[in-house]
């Protein structure tokens, strides 16, 4: 194993184990256990990052080096965590009013530690020229899931209460609600093709191997 992929496993190894600590920070860590938390999307995500990162690193094992699994849900992971950023900063104006320490600092991992390090684990490490042109659509996917949900769960006989001003249509009304879902929406769409656009530009030619968890389509 090169010294690159050492670093690329030591980084994909904390991403791992930061998103699981979050995860357990905000559930309760076996001490009242509860998946209430799970109803923020930023904890979505943080799940989604273990989900992604405990893979990664099976391939990682196996391979010895430098890849990427699955560079699509690569690319999905690392644009939830942008918006999960983003969001925080631009859009919730106190997002850690009324929690105890814990819940903070589980928090401040998922909107912080983890959109940096997956971002800088994407730039530093992940081969190059692996993206396909339709892919930055499938990041859409898993926040557009949690606003469908946020809104119509109720016809499934369950109810998610998105603690999020800009997702509550009662008092936005419809219009408003799906005019600020339409432009997060766009502003993904925005990233994730920044970061196509980067993954080509970066790319150092055909004369070089790429490693990837699947082949590029032809």
């Amino acid at each position: 194993m090169t010294i690159r992929a050492k670093y690329s496993l030591i980084c994909k190894t904390a991403l791992f184990c930061t998103a699981l600590f979050a995860l357990g920070l905000q559930c309760g860590m076996g001490d009242a256990f509860t998946f209430e938390p799970m109803q923020r999307f930023s904890m979505l995500y943080a799940l989604l990052t273990a989900f992604y990162y405990l893979f990664a690193l099976i391939a990682h094992s196996r391979s010895g080096q430098v890849a990427v699994w699955f560079p699509a849900l690569k690319l999905t992971v690392t644009v939830s965590g942008i918006l999960t950023c983003a969001v925080v900063v631009l859009m919730l104006p106190d997002p850690y009013a009324g929690l105890s320490r814990p819940e903070c600092i589980s928090l401040q991992m998922a909107h912080y530690l983890l959109p940096i390090g997956t971002l800088l684990d994407w730039l530093c490490f992940d081969p190059r020229g692996v993206l396909r042109l339709t892919d930055p659509f499938l990041a859409l996917l898993p926040a557009s899931l949690y606003t469908m949900l946020a809104w119509y769960s109720e016809y499934l006989g369950y109810s998610l209460s998105a603690p999020y001003w800009f997702l509550n249509r009662t008092a936005l009304g419809t219009s408003t609600a799906w005019s600020i879902a339409l432009g997060l929406a766009g502003g993904m769409l925005i990233v994730g093709y920044i970061l196509y656009a980067l993954d080509w530009l970066l790319d150092p030619g055909p004369g070089t191997k790429k490693k990837s968890g699947r082949k590029k389509s032809k």
